[in-house]
């Protein structure tokens, strides 16, 4: 059976993972190269809104995939494929273990208040924001905390807080900034402020 994916062979990004893949092919269990192309595939999947990406960075993770004592990375990376398919128990737990492992995992701390909020679990959310305090750029924490008090009634002071500290640190990527002031036109949409959330948009 042929699969046709939904890139053409002359394209770069079908390059860049033909090259991958074959330099993982060469050596399965080189952890570096399978969470180089798990990650690139899960960005493809969000980007293409593709989920045959997600079983292609699963099939990188293969030789980790069920290992109880899987490195903390690999472990990191699994919980991001598991949740992207609702499997947020398991990727909890992955992540839960790898807090206990390495408690300055910004990543993994990140991750875990994203599943929470999607399962209203704002406490918990809550504390996983805190956690990033000290161990995340400050844009990071106060955008981890800003999106759980925008979501929980406390829009406005969410926005300032946001708004500030994206003024303050407005040199990160394209896909950061693209984060930010997505929720700062959310925030704004709350308030009922149409015209903020629209230059916010734009």
């Amino acid at each position: 059976m042929l699969e046709h994916l939904p890139v053409k062979p002359s394209d770069s990004v079908a390059r860049e993972l033909r090259r991958m893949r074959a330099e993982l092919a060469r050596d399965p269990r080189h952890l570096e190269v399978a969470l180089r192309l798990a990650e690139r595939y899960f960005e493809l999947a969000g980007a293409e809104g593709d989920p045959r990406y997600i079983g292609y960075a699963q099939a990188a993770l293969k030789p980790w995939w069920d290992l109880p004592d899987a490195p903390t990375r690999a472990r990191v990376m699994r919980a991001i494929v598991k949740q992207y398919t609702h499997d947020f128990s398991g990727a909890l737990r992955d992540l839960e273990a790898a807090t206990r492992e390495d408690p300055k995992n910004a990543l993994a701390w990140s991750w875990r208040a994203a599943i929470h909020m999607v399962q209203a679990d704002y406490a918990a959310a809550r504390a996983d924001c805190e956690a990033l305090r000290g161990i995340e750029t400050e844009l990071g924490a106060v955008a981890c905390m800003a999106y759980v008090d925008g979501t929980t009634g406390q829009a406005a002071a969410a926005h300032r807080a946001l708004g500030a500290a994206f003024a303050r640190d407005s040199d990160v990527s394209s896909a950061a900034k693209v984060w930010v002031l997505t929720r700062l036109a959310e925030m704004s949409l709350r308030q009922g402020d149409a015209k903020q959330t629209e230059e916010h948009f734009r």
